[in-house]
């Protein structure tokens, strides 16, 4: 009787301890975990502003990758680590381009800084100056209507970019400004279709809604891409 109490008490204390360790490791790889997705969290989207100092210490990186072909048009996305923030001209202190694969993976702490369209005899970036693009949506103009996820339209490539340090804390993010723009498939006719934006949906073939904050009001707006045509919805909430 009394061996079976100790072992009873040896088998309990077994497995009291293997729990706690369980719940130990899971406690710290919650911790790590958390830790890691908040610093890729605070890297996305953002990117710093530096002098001409700093880049001579450490250097502006660029990089390629390729994205898709649109007809005799290649188009590549431009990667950098960081901005310059004097508007002059500072290549002498650029690291040349480097050429990367398909994948995007790999290279977390770059940002998309522009964007460039080349072929046999044409070749010009989206940008004239490299910014911080947030988001783009490729032009699409397949559209399957049997798909399960319905897709729309789009004749023109569409960006949202942050130009300047409008809030002047030397980086660009989505604490500054933000432009939508719109582009041919070969980065032509680049327009801006609205500035200070808070976000845009596509809600038709070639129809955007567009929602940004004036005076203080979140405004709603229907933009045709075909006629340039724009049209305000009335998003007030009915008082009662």
């Amino acid at each position: 009787m009394k061996n079976g109490i100790n072992n009873f008490v040896k088998t309990a204390n077994q497995y009291l301890l293997f729990t706690g360790l369980i719940i130990i490791v899971g406690f710290f790889a919650y911790q790590l975990a958390k830790e890691i997705f908040k610093s890729d969290y605070q890297k996305h989207n953002s990117i710093a502003l530096v002098d001409e100092t700093e880049l001579e210490e450490y250097p502006i990186e660029l990089q390629t990758s390729f994205v898709n072909k649109y007809k005799d048009v290649f188009l590549f996305r431009v990667s950098s680590n960081r901005l310059a923030r004097e508007d002059k001209e500072v290549s002498n202190l650029r690291k040349p381009l480097a050429m990367m694969s398909n994948s995007f993976g790999g290279y977390e702490d770059l940002e998309t800084v522009n964007f460039l369209f080349t072929g046999a005899s044409y070749k010009r970036t989206l940008l004239d100056k490299n910014s911080l693009i947030l988001d783009y949506t490729f032009l699409n103009d397949t559209v399957d209507i049997d798909s399960y996820n319905r897709q729309f339209k789009l004749d023109k490539h569409l960006f949202t970019v942050v130009k300047d340090d409008t809030n002047k804390d030397k980086q660009l993010n989505r604490k500054d400004s933000i432009d939508l723009l719109a582009s041919d498939y070969d980065g032509r006719n680049v327009t801006t279709v609205f500035s200070d934006i808070e976000n845009y949906e596509i809600v038709d073939h070639n129809v955007l809604l567009v929602i940004r904050m004036v005076d203080e009001k979140k405004e709603a707006t229907l933009y045709d891409l075909v006629s340039g045509a724009k049209t305000k919805i009335d998003i007030d909430v009915p008082t009662t």
